[in-house]
């Protein structure tokens, strides 16, 4: 399966540009709609277009994070020092708007600098974050991250009070393209 998952993502790099296009020409044809019906569609196709785009614009965020792993697994990429305070407070803030309409909490620790790639990192804690707050309690979501230093190791742990992960499924959230809850 390694194996496998390897020269699927070795090939992922290779055909990158060939992933990329038929993305790149739905973002084109979204932004020639908008201009072409912004007078006529109203509010609620306004609401749709938004909709698409922001889903498009997603898919490249994925897209992007597939290639960025494959680069990573095929030791093409070299890790940086990432500032995790930096980073948790830009991805915080890229998240204000869900945090605020649900009266949520992000509070951190005083947050190391690690060795890394820093948009896969920014993309952990992305959607860590988005999942917490997406999936809380009856209780306003609750987010805290802290980080404690182990000999040349650091641990970073993300906690909040939100639906939590049942422990047969621990290792199943890190598989590629596995999703453990459903939007309901």
């Amino acid at each position: 399966p390694d194996d496998l998952m390897q020269r699927l993502l070795s090939a992922m790099v290779d055909h990158y540009l060939e992933l990329r296009q038929p993305l790149t020409q739905v973002v084109r044809f979204l932004d020639l709609f908008a201009e072409k019906s912004a007078e006529g569609s109203g509010k609620e196709g306004a609401r749709l277009l938004d909709e698409a785009r922001a889903s498009a614009a997603r898919l490249e965020e994925m897209v992007d994070a597939v290639l960025r792993l494959a680069r990573i697994e095929s030791c093409a990429e070299k890790f940086a020092q990432v500032d995790l305070e930096t980073l948790v407070a830009r991805v915080a803030a890229r998240l204000e708007l869900q945090r605020a309409a649900l009266d949520g909490r992000i509070e951190h620790a005083a947050l190391p600098v690690v060795q890394g790639d820093a948009a896969q990192l920014e993309l952990l804690f992305l959607n860590l974050l988005d999942n917490a707050l997406k999936f809380h309690s009856a209780d306003p979501p609750t987010i805290r991250i802290d980080a404690e230093e182990e000999t040349d190791v650091w641990h970073i742990r993300v906690a909040d009070n939100g639906a939590g992960i049942p422990a047969k499924d621990a290792e199943r959230i890190f598989t590629l393209f596995q999703r453990l809850h459903t939007a309901s």
